[in-house]
């Protein structure tokens, strides 16, 4: 039996990177699932760790797993409502969410960030995950039964990063998120957990990846000296939606090959410490 098997499934952001390697993760230990993008036609694959450009319904369906698509804007609440129902609907239950959505718009200083940008982010890294956990709790209540939920954060939702200021800003709300829910729910049997990785390989951060100069110097702020790998992340979650990991709860933990340890350093290169003022935002 896979260590998922009689699991249902909800997930965010599945078309590729992070989101993407989990749901095929989870369908190989034998969950059902129910995945979501903002859009039928987003980039599939993960670029560097998997060049199967199928998307990933199609990936999943090969494998003999159950798995039903569909839109979901994470950013409304009806989208959201209608993600879990559509679990509901086709499996009974929903028993494991995974808020993994999320968007990067940085590279410049604060004061350089426009207010459009904050207000992009925001919507899509914290009131997307607040959403979702607010939904998925909402249906473990009404099935009166355990759950369990995990949110994607960011090394970024443990330290803070130069030329990052509004990243770092709804990364930074998560553990709360994480920790109000797990101090909430945790009476119910819900559980919650949050998983924070460094820089990784995926289509999002390929140009990053593919510029050597710029790849070994990021990996001198990582003790291990490489880039996290998607399966890393599938792998920690997989072990946090089982019954393995039951007496963890509430936590935040690293996937990040020691970076933290760095206290939040970014490669000098990576920062553009731009001081003018008198330029268009």
């Amino acid at each position: 039996m896979g260590r998922l098997d009689d699991k249902v499934f909800v997930i965010t952001g599945t078309s590729s990177g992070m989101g993407r390697a989990m749901a095929i993760q989870f369908a190989k230990e034998g969950a059902k699932l129910v995945i979501s993008d903002i859009s039928p036609n987003a980039p599939a694959g993960n670029y560097i760790a998997d060049t199967d450009m199928r998307p990933t319904e199609e990936v999943i369906k090969s494998l003999g797993a159950e798995v039903v698509y569909t839109t979901c804007d994470v950013t409304k609440q009806e989208d959201v409502k209608n993600l879990i129902k559509t679990a509901v609907d086709k499996f009974g239950k929903v028993t494991n969410v995974v808020a993994n959505a999320g968007i990067w718009r940085g590279g410049v200083m604060m004061h350089h960030e426009s207010v459009e940008i904050l207000d992009e982010m925001y919507a899509v890294n914290v009131k997307g995950p607040y959403l979702t956990c607010q939904e998925a709790i909402k249906q473990f209540l009404r099935q009166d039964s355990p759950g369990n939920i995990v949110v994607i954060c960011s090394s970024t939702s443990l330290a803070i990063y130069a030329s990052e200021c509004a990243y770092c800003m709804t990364k930074s709300a998560l553990p709360a998120l994480v920790k109000a829910v797990a101090l909430e729910y945790g009476p119910k049997g819900i559980r919650i957990n949050g998983i924070c990785p460094t820089w990784v390989k995926t289509t999002l951060s390929h140009e990053l990846y593919e510029n050597e100069a710029l790849r070994r110097e990021t990996e001198m702020f990582i003790p291990l000296r490489k880039w996290c790998d998607v399966g890393d992340v599938a792998n920690l979650a997989t072990f946090l939606s089982t019954e393995e990991s039951s007496f963890i709860h509430g936590t935040l933990i690293p996937v990040d090959g020691g970076n933290i340890l760095s206290l939040g350093e970014v490669p000098p290169s990576f920062i553009n410490w731009d001081y003018s003022v008198d330029k268009e935002i």
